[in-house]
């Protein structure tokens, strides 16, 4: 929201900050027990500004998304930010020394066609139709989802406990 009014000049609507604003305390109300137990050591820190870095990162990304999706629909040019972003990580990848691997054992496999296809191929493109269809305003909102989805997933696989504030 506040992306769309400092790039574009998109006005903030009552309706719009509304919504922002019941929304916002959603995350941070999941996540109270962890900070609960939260201690100030170096892991713990670097994580919290780590997931804040991704969240700016997120909000200038659908940025970016909102003003190359109009301007590719215009153009009928393709957005390749998907692309632009492979490259970047085999660019970062090889100045960190770091090799590339693939390991044949199913799980690994699985997980890399769940991420390759489903988690950023179909999610993405959605996410990007929906961006054309109803603006980057309402499209944001619905990003709302993604803690869910996410909530629910670790619950299913990785033995996360429901508690109130979940």
């Amino acid at each position: 929201m506040l992306g769309l009014r400092l790039f574009f000049g998109t006005p903030m609507t009552a309706r719009v900050a509304t919504g922002f604003r019941a929304a916002s305390p959603a995350s941070p109300l999941v996540f109270a027990p962890e900070f609960a137990d939260f201690k100030s050591t170096d892991r713990p820190v670097l994580g919290v500004v780590l997931t804040a870095l991704s969240v700016i990162l997120s909000a200038l990304g659908s940025m970016a998304a909102h003003r190359n999706h109009d301007s590719a629909t215009r153009s009928g040019r393709p957005c390749l930010g998907m692309l632009y972003g492979a490259i970047f990580v085999a660019i970062w990848t090889v100045a960190a020394g770091r090799s590339f691997a693939f390991n044949p054992a199913p799980s690994y496999v699985l997980s890399l066609l769940y991420l390759a296809v489903s988690a950023r191929s179909l999610a993405f493109g959605s996410y990007l139709t929906l961006l054309g269809r109803i603006g980057a305003r309402r499209a944001r909102i619905h990003r709302r989802r993604i803690p869910i989805v996410a909530l629910a997933i670790s619950a299913a696989f990785e033995g996360l406990h429901w508690q109130a504030l979940t």
